[in-house]
């Protein structure tokens, strides 16, 4: 596919995307896009995600929790990001291009952790 083990999310200018009381688990993003083994999400909207776990997830390439690009800043409210794996980077949380986040955010420390 095209990534997004759980769940891929683009997102157009003017849209608004909502992910509420969900988990994200032991998922994974392969194949030629192989990006955010938990989530995925690209945007030019809004997104927000509330109550959210992303655990033990895993990614090809960079993102093994999460991956977000675009011009995304997506809210994070209430969110556990643990023990997800990335080949590359971001084994918990990737940002690329313009993206990034806010709110709170509960990371525990994961392989593949940095954050570009």
């Amino acid at each position: 596919g095209r990534g997004g083990g759980g769940l891929a999310a683009t997102i157009l200018a003017g849209g608004a995307v909502s992910v509420d009381g969900c988990r994200f688990e032991n998922n994974t993003a392969a194949s030629f896009v192989g990006v955010g083994g938990g989530l995925k999400i690209s945007s030019e909207g809004d997104c927000a995600l509330r109550d959210v776990a992303v655990v033990g997830n895993f990614a090809e390439k960079d993102g093994g929790g999460v991956h977000v690009s675009g011009a995304a800043t997506p809210l994070l409210l209430r969110c556990h990001i643990a023990r997800n794996t990335a080949a590359r980077n971001g084994g918990g949380l990737a940002l690329k291009e313009r993206a990034r986040t806010r709110g709170e955010l509960h990371r525990e420390r994961q392989p593949r952790a940095a954050v570009w």
